[in-house]
């Protein structure tokens, strides 16, 4: 089979480019006035569409902290602080530093923060921005309407929100690159909240595509690379690349996935070139590989179709280095144990995969990673049981997290959750999903009989045929 091969385009030795193409962004700050109660751990998500997955950090004991990664587009960004989210505006090369009072944590619209260093302004106005929009009530359409009439009722929810940013830009004075954000940013809102129109079984497979074409439409502007400015756009062409496979019939119920990611790249091939297709063929192909090592190498020189060196390049480096996961051990505080009749039991501080490795030596651990509040997760649960009956000897471990302890007790109590039920609190929560590199729920984590991460995007217990193959494969070794 032919490999991947490295090319030269527009007479530019791609590696430059792609070296050219990446800068740090650095968040450092402090936490001050801090209490026994005040979380200890912060998390963040740098939504850089070439890394998936958020990254935490420890406060030290004066309060401090410091993460950094790389970027390729100005954009959104998030930091989690117990339940506050708080958006950054940040470009690649940019240092932020946030002063948070914990004592002040009650004052509402963000008194409590102070941001400094590249963009402080623009942040910290966007910051206010995206707290008072998506706090505006969200419109519920009709699925069953037809895809003019969606786009159209698309447009006036638009329009809607548009008032309400005119109106808030006026009052508070909003620096012009703060409007502009904005307006971006509230059409990808009206796309999320119509994702389900898209992603609908019923009708011809006509119908299927357009209502995934809908998407596509001038309105919502897609294939302008601007749209990264906004962590809603991968969504958006995540949402829509998904319903686009699925209203095609010749990629449906195939086993093959050579053939299925080729049809899919052919599939994608068809939309116009540029680095939104870029985006879609990294994230449809990426997946692939981290499931089928060597996978890529049955498709003939996929490089031509790129038109963005980096985006080429991270693919490549996934495909020759596809191996299990190397995390750092780190020790987590907060995790609660339910026994089978009900009793809550503290865990030890310890790191999570060392504990789980020395509770059950020798056996395959399928992780499910889940939070009560999460409408996929619990999807996915009612596969699980039937996932139990068909494979022997794995130990199913239930992590719950992001969740009110009450929640996950009657969750587990009204679902009969089978399995090894755990908690995690606010700051173990942050701290596992960042150590481990998850970007959300529900998350898939294997260990093998040796105690090792094998990987931590597993299949899913709805992908039946999948998940079940993966794990007599490795009960099998």
């Amino acid at each position: 089979m032919k490999k991947l091969a490295f090319i030269v385009m527009t007479g530019i030795a791609m590696p430059l480019v792609y070296g050219a193409e990446r800068e740090e962004v650095v968040i450092s700050g402090k936490v001050i006035n801090i209490t026994e109660t005040t979380p200890k751990v912060i998390k963040f998500n740098f939504c850089n569409p070439l890394i998936k997955g958020a990254q935490s950090a420890q406060l030290d004991q004066n309060g401090r902290f410091t993460v950094r990664q790389e970027m390729i587009y100005t954009q959104n960004m998030t930091v989690h602080f117990l339940r506050y989210f708080i958006n950054l505006y940040v470009q690649p090369g940019d240092s932020v530093h946030l002063t948070i009072d914990a004592a002040q944590l009650d004052q509402p619209d963000f008194a409590w923060l102070t941001l400094k260093g590249d963009h402080a302004d623009i942040s910290t106005q966007l910051n206010l921005c995206v707290n008072h929009l998506y706090q505006l009530p969200m419109h519920s359409n009709n699925l069953s309407l037809s895809p003019p009439d969606m786009l159209a009722a698309a447009k006036q929810d638009y329009q809607y929100y548009l008032q309400h940013l005119e109106k808030y830009a006026k009052e508070k004075h909003l620096l012009p690159a703060v409007t502009e954000w904005a307006k971006r940013d509230l059409r990808l809102l009206v796309s999320n909240s119509i994702a389900d129109y898209g992603m609908q079984k019923s009708g011809s497979w006509a119908e299927r595509r357009a209502r995934a074409k809908l998407f596509a439409d001038p309105f919502f502007d897609m294939y302008n690379p601007e749209n990264f400015q906004s962590m809603l756009f991968e969504s958006h062409v995540g949402n829509y690349v998904f319903a686009l496979t699925r209203s095609d019939s010749t990629l449906t119920g195939t086993g093959k996935p050579a053939e299925a990611l080729q049809k899919t790249i052919a599939l994608l091939s068809g939309e116009p070139a540029g680095e939104v297709r870029d985006y879609m063929l990294y994230q449809t192909c990426l997946p692939y590989i981290k499931k089928y090592p060597g996978l890529l190498d049955s498709i003939l020189d996929l490089s031509p179709l790129f038109t963005k060196a980096i985006f080429y390049f991270a693919l490549k480096k996934v495909s020759e280095n596809v191996a299990p996961p190397v995390f750092p051990e780190t020790v987590i505080r907060g995790i609660t144990y339910l026994t089978t009749d009900g009793k809550a039991l503290p865990v030890p501080e310890t790191d999570v995969l060392r504990y789980l490795k020395d509770r059950y030596p020798g056996k395959v651990i399928y992780i499910d990673v889940y939070a009560t509040w999460c409408g996929p997760c619990l999807e996915e649960m009612r596969y699980a049981p039937a996932l139990h009956k068909e494979v022997k000897d794995v130990v199913f471990v239930n992590l719950c997290l992001q969740s009110a302890v009450s929640n996950w007790m009657e969750l587990v109590r009204k679902r009969s959750l089978a399995g090894e039920n755990y908690f995690f609190t606010d700051d173990a929560t942050k701290l596992f999903m960042g150590t481990y590199k998850l970007s959300g729920y529900p998350s898939y984590l294997l260990m093998d009989r040796q105690g090792r991460l094998v990987t931590t995007s597993a299949p899913r217990p709805s992908e039946a045929k999948a998940v079940k193959e993966t794990l007599l494969k490795l009960l099998n070794e």
